[in-house]
């Protein structure tokens, strides 16, 4: 504890944060224990029990702080009118243009009606109210429906809640008449607004959007130019950290300049003032770091950076020297004592994770690498490198498989190639553009952007052999912790050559994995995907089969629910192949999403109505499963029953496919059977097709329903209701859809029989488990408390 007591603050500093973001004890709670060890460390005497004490102190500190916050920012949203559309006025903290000309604001707004209610607000401006002429610093009138943020509905799923809590974010607001806002004035802004206004208008000015796009990004963090393609490039090889203003961009300026100005200023001063070139450079670096954080919004990771660059750096006044790991601590409790949500922020946490890392590495392999320093500089240099890219990912590996789950495992080989050219090229680029839109020389510019380009080109190669990604299973979050976090130990072990240490470490994560299995079933498992609006259920029997029914779709966006929810979903459910992909119909949103579920799983046969519909979608689709060699069974063939070991799936109707009717009245009609339950999924019929269905004596009562078109008042009549008699019936919806869905009159028809109602919208992923025993009902919303969620909207 004495060796190194920053780390102790630090630690304790961390877990009272935690502590109060997530207990639900009161502030008295809070008061008493700390007055408690104020007195104590006051009056007592033992050196170890008052380290301790403050220790606790720390502790209780950081969580009081956490605590008050997270009250703050709950009793905000709950003050809110929800519902309805309320004039507000607000100050636009910073606005940023889209590729598609489309806005994106971050606005500081109160309710007219409620002006001490101050929220911070992100507004998307479309259509008519895209072109209005705003910027940081007007102040504005808007009439706007507020929304609060999502909520995590799988594990897969964006945790809005936690991301604006975070990010002291309150709520989100879509405008696209422009008559809904006008501009009230427009107050002074801060510099650093200024400075990126000017800089993103010099770089729209001398060099083309795809030019300009990489280069804002790696200066100021702003990615709003980028295009899908070359973020996806990226994130394929883990280079996420170079496309923010992280910790990494401080750290290699502060680094550069230092040497820079200590270099110049040692030419330059005479022999008797030699020693002063160090302290003074240490100055201007300084004024420097903490500008270029000013102007990018004081973004955590790099004001975390910043923070340790100050610390390191501040002793060259004094001509003395730091020990780097109180530097990287102390940073952190610094951080944390000013603003308790970083401990909520990924961007913090992975970039403090990744220092963390690389410093651990630098200090365990001084022993073992300085011999090759004398042998061979090149290789002591690329070994040093290649252990630095390995530590830093095994140290934000627990962050990266609790958080979402999969990693790219060859981000470790990417880095260590992208990081040589990243490493100078981003600092020059950087500096070049800060000089060239300080004098607007388009040379300079020019110069900034062919550096920044370089490194894209570097990356795009790099992604086309080194993006293999893992999925890690759906398991305890503790264990999964303890597991990445043991692989991070058992090489900083390596690296001292402590191999006992190593060996023991490496039974201890062999016992951890094994838990990260996929155990035969006895059980019938029912998935309904939470895809937003349409439709995708998985369906795993106990006999090893995977069937998947729809895999939902976003028209007329750039979303792909196959790609970024279905996909990694299925990964961590260990589902490899799929046995039958049937598509109850091709609409977009139940079709779409089907084209990124051929690339990634070895699919046995589809099952579709019809393979003639005049429909560009199925046309597409065809296509795509021709190319692929998937055997396509139409309704001919797959009518009736069809077993998959003690499982049932029947195909109930249509009979034939009636191209007099709609394609939704055509869609596939599965009865699902297992262990005396049977479950019924209708795809998009309506009261013609629920008709004509009764008409043909079919039975269709079941214990579970799929509300038929997502609950439309087309769909569900009386009679459908009534011939089905469900116990249960799920709605699969997105959250405050377009359609209304779903409708008021049909969740009172289910009502009045006393049905027992689920939406996806609501209660995220829905899994239905069928025993020969019993059968349970459970969603993401119930197995997943976190509370953090804990408050009503």
């Amino acid at each position: 504890m004495n060796k190194r007591p920053s780390a102790f603050i630090f630690l304790f500093c961390m877990l009272g944060a935690l502590f109060g973001f997530y207990n639900q004890y009161t502030i008295i709670f809070y008061s008493i224990a700390l007055f408690a060890c104020i007195i104590s460390i006051l009056v007592i005497k033992l050196s170890v029990i008052r380290t301790i004490l403050f220790l606790c102190f720390c502790f209780l500190l950081s969580s009081i702080n956490s605590k008050i916050y997270k009250q703050n920012y709950f009793e905000k949203i709950t003050n809110v009118q929800k519902q309805k559309y309320i004039i507000y006025n607000g100050l636009i903290k910073n606005i940023k243009i889209k590729e598609d000309a489309s806005k994106t604001a971050l606005v500081n707004a109160y309710e007219q009606k409620n002006p001490n209610n101050s929220l911070n607000l992100i507004i998307n401006f479309y259509d008519s109210a895209s072109a209005l002429d705003l910027k940081a610093g007007d102040l504005i009138k808007f009439k706007a429906k507020f929304n609060p943020l999502s909520q995590s509905l799988s594990v897969v799923h964006f945790n809005g809640i936690k991301y604006g809590l975070a990010n002291n974010i309150h709520g989100k607001i879509a405008i696209k008449d422009s008559a809904l806002i006008h501009k009230i004035t427009t107050q002074k802004t801060s510099l650093s607004i200024k400075f990126q206004e000017n800089l993103r208008i010099n770089l729209l000015k001398y060099l083309t959007i795809k030019e300009a796009s990489l280069l804002l990004a790696l200066m100021i963090g702003d990615t709003s130019l980028l295009d899908q393609e070359q973020t996806e490039i990226f994130n394929a090889i883990g280079a996420q950290h170079l496309l923010a203003v992280s910790g990494l961009q401080v750290s290699l300026l502060s680094f550069f300049l230092y040497l820079l100005l200590s270099w110049l200023l040692a030419l330059v001063f005479p022999i008797k003032f030699l020693h002063r070139s160090k302290p003074i450079a240490s100055v201007i670096c300084l004024c420097f770091i903490w500008f270029f954080v000013a102007i990018c919004g004081f973004p955590r990771s790099a004001a975390r950076a910043a923070f340790m660059s100050s610390i390191l750096l501040l002793p060259n006044l004094f001509i003395r020297k730091i020990d780097i790991f109180d530097a990287f601590y102390a940073s952190g409790f610094i951080s944390l004592l000013l603003n308790p949500a970083c401990v909520l922020d990924l961007g913090f946490l992975l970039s403090y994770a990744a220092v963390f890392g690389l410093i651990v590495a630098n200090q365990s392999s001084k022993k073992l690498l300085e011999p090759l320093k004398e042998y061979s500089f090149v290789l002591f240099y690329s070994i040093s490198l290649f252990s630095s890219c390995l530590a830093a990912y095994l140290a934000t590996l627990p962050i990266l498989a609790i958080c979402f789950g999969q990693t790219s495992v060859l981000s470790i080989l990417s880095n260590f190639f992208l990081l040589q050219v990243a490493t100078l090229c981003q600092s020059i680029a950087i500096l070049l553009g800060f000089l060239g839109n300080i004098f607007s020389s388009s040379i300079l510019l020019h110069l900034a952007s062919f550096l920044a380009l370089s490194i894209e080109i570097v990356a795009e190669f790099l992604s086309n052999y080194f993006s293999l990604s893992i999925f890690f299973p759906i398991t305890n979050n503790f264990i999964l912790f303890i597991f990445c976090f043991l692989l991070f130990l058992i090489f900083t072990y390596l690296l001292q050559q402590k191999f006992k240490f190593s060996c023991a470490l490496i039974l201890a994560s062999m016992l951890c994995a094994s838990t990260f299995y996929w155990p035969q079933q006895n059980s019938l498992l029912v998935s309904i995907l939470a895809v937003g609006q349409g439709d995708s259920t998985l369906i795993q029997t106990p006999s090893g089969h995977t069937i998947l029914i729809d895999a939902a779709g976003a028209p007329k966006s750039n979303f792909d629910p196959g790609k970024y929810i279905i996909t990694p979903l299925l990964k961590r459910k260990g589902v490899n192949k799929l046995d039958v992909l049937a598509i109850t119909h091709p609409d977009a949103d139940h079709i779409l999403g089907s084209f990124a579920i051929m690339d990634n799983f070895k699919i046995n046969e589809i099952w579709l109505g019809s393979k003639t519909i005049k429909n560009d979608n199925l046309e597409a689709f065809l296509k795509k499963a021709l190319s692929k060699n998937i055997p396509i069974k139409s309704i001919n063939n797959i009518l009736g029953e069809n077993k998959f070991g003690d499982t049932i799936l029947e195909v109930l109707a249509p009979k034939e496919y009636d191209h007099k009717l709609s394609i939704n009245n055509n869609s596939l009609v599965i009865k699902i059977s297992f262990a005396n339950k049977t479950l019924l999924w209708p795809g998009d019929i309506e009261d013609e097709a629920e008709e004509k269905l009764l008409l043909s004596q079919a039975n269709i009562k079941a214990d579970i329903l799929k509300a038929p078109h997502h609950g439309s008042k087309t769909s569900s009549t009386k009679e459908f209701i009534e011939a089905v008699m469900p116990n249960i019936v799920i709605f699969s919806t997105g959250l405050n859809n377009r359609f209304g869905f779903p409708h008021k009159e049909v969740l009172e028809r289910y009502s009045e029989k006393q049905v027992k109602i689920f939406d996806t919208a609501q209660d995220g992923e829905i899994i239905i488990e069928i025993s020969k025993e019993n059968f349970s009902v459970n969603t993401f919303k119930q197995s997943y408390q976190n509370k953090l969620l804990s408050i009503e909207y």
